[in-house]
Parts: structure tokens; C-alpha cells; sequence
């Protein structure tokens, strides 16, 4: 797998799980994203990794609630989320 393939199916899972926090609107645990994304078709083994990094770039806040992580969306990943704001690293929103 080239490395820009592998860039753009991180970006894509990056902002799948952006789109599901803000369609939640609420705290989601690591199982349900998890789920999520597999229900999507999409790769679940880089998770922790996305969610570290999502969270380093101030998109999400993670926690760690008893050994399970549970994330929440910030002010500044729904503006990624809404195309009101490009973050190198996570697809940007395509209009219908």
C-alpha cells in the first residue's frame, strides 16, 4: 500500500469519527466508534492512534474512564466537521 493511499484512508477515518461525534452530540466510549467505523467499512486497528492524535490536534478531548476511553468533540473539531475549518491530516467535508 503506497504511503498516500495510507494518508488518505487515515484522513477519511479520522473525519468519520468527527462526523459520528457530532452527529451523537454527546460522549462516545472507544467500543461504539469502534463499531461505528467497522460498520462503515473502515479499518479499526490505528483507533487509539487516531483518537491520540485527534485529541493532540484539540479536535476531541479523550478520556480515560476506568481502561475505557471515552471522547467527546470540541468547538474546533465541529468546525472541521462543518467545513468551516481545514485540518492537515483529516478529509475535508465534500458538499452534495
Amino acid at each position: 500500500m503506497s504511503n498516500r493511499y495510507q494518508a488518505l484512508i487515515t484522513e477519511d477515518r479520522r473525519r468519520a469519527i468527527l462526523a459520528f461525534l457530532a452527529e451523537v452530540r454527546e460522549p462516545i466510549n472507544e467500543y461504539i466508534l469502534k463499531r461505528q467505523l467497522e460498520d462503515m467499512g473502515m479499518l479499526t486497528s490505528q483507533l487509539h492512534a487516531d483518537l491520540r492524535w485527534l485529541h493532540a490536534e484539540g479536535l476531541v478531548v479523550v478520556e480515560d474512564m476506568a481502561g475505557v476511553l471515552m471522547t467527546n468533540l470540541t468547538s474546533v473539531g465541529a468546525d472541521v466537521v462543518a467545513g468551516r475549518l481545514v485540518v492537515k491530516g483529516v478529509a475535508r467535508k465534500t458538499w452534495d
